[in-house]
């Protein structure tokens, strides 16, 4: 009778969860089955936003993945959008030679990667006329860092070794230069934070030492076992080496990320490095160092890069 009690209960559980399992299916499913009905009017064309058509389907795309809205507000809306499937979409930044490559896994957020130069077998997909207007910007711009290069080396004295023996002080910065901006890093208060153990067997980030870069931009610099950290007040980073035969994050790489997500993100430090787990996975997959992740996270940028002429896995934060 205990038995017949037990299964008689375990059945009006699953009549009940049953259809309430099919609903909440039914309404995830929802959105996404719209947009895939929709992208076969437009699937395999490149859209103007300044057109009707283009601004039209943008804001779709926005409206169905924060991906999307994220990279606008970070890099502006682009000029041409290019729809493969409801997965897989280009987005074109002419004017900035940029194109973001968006891949969505059945649902968003989509995973984003960013080619700082359009690759030829991208740029053939625009129009002929957007086309050449950044062929002729790209020549323009080439040119004009040749000549800046020439300008350099007539001009460029021989480096010669101060009082002491060492060499001269690095370049002061640029006089011009305002301030710290709003949205700017504190550098004191991240090295504090790194400095403090994140447990009983943690003993910190130690030994920082003031350095400058070549164009006169402080930085507080430490290596801990074999994580190398920056800290400036625009961006903070993690670098640590990866052998050109591993495809994953080595665990000094996932204990880098962690300890400078608790140090700029605080109390949201653990959901960014869940959020960002996947994707420093996939940048570590790609030893050509292709690959590379710009995520807008809490209000900052947040990108992983694999350089494999150094070996390192780079995890950077940037202020805005």
């Amino acid at each position: 009778m205990a038995l017949q009690s037990i299964l008689w209960a375990h059945t009006r559980s699953a009549m009940y969860i049953g259809p309430l399992l099919a609903t909440a299916l039914i309404l995830c499913s929802c959105s996404t089955l719209g947009l895939g009905y929709s992208v076969k009017d437009v699937a395999g064309r490149s859209l103007s936003t300044a057109t009707a058509a283009g601004e039209q389907r943008l804001q779709i795309e926005a409206d169905y993945d924060s991906a999307i809205q994220d990279l606008i507000s970070w890099l502006g809306r682009p000029e041409y959008l290019h729809i493969i499937d409801r997965e897989n979409l280009y987005l074109f930044y002419t004017e900035l030679d940029r194109v973001a490559v968006v891949k969505r896994f059945l649902l968003p957020p989509g995973d984003v990667q960013i080619h700082e130069r359009t690759p030829g077998f991208l740029l053939k997909l625009l129009p002929q006329t957007a086309i050449d207007a950044l062929l002729a910007r790209r020549e323009a711009g080439d040119r004009s860092k040749r000549a800046k290069a020439r300008r350099i080396r007539r001009t460029s004295k021989p480096v010669t070794p101060n009082r002491r023996g060492g060499s001269p002080a690095a370049r002061a910065p640029d006089a011009g230069h305002t301030g710290v901006r709003f949205s700017d890093f504190d550098p004191k208060l991240i090295v504090e934070r790194l400095r403090s153990p994140l447990s009983a067997a943690d003993s910190g980030v130690s030994g920082w030492r003031h350095a400058r870069l070549a164009d006169g931009t402080p930085k507080r610099i430490a290596t801990a076992g074999r994580a190398h950290y920056q800290v400036g007040t625009d961006t903070v980073s993690v670098a640590t080496p990866i052998a050109a035969r591993v495809r994953t994050p080595p665990p000094p790489t996932r204990h880098g990320v962690y300890r400078l997500n608790q140090a700029v993100f605080g109390t949201r430090g653990n959901a960014v490095s869940a959020h960002m787990e996947p994707l420093l996975a996939r940048v570590a997959a790609d030893p050509s160092g292709k690959t590379r992740v710009v995520r807008r996270v809490a209000g900052r940028t947040v990108s992983v890069t694999r350089d494999p002429k150094r070996g390192v896995l780079v995890y950077a934060i940037t202020a805005r």
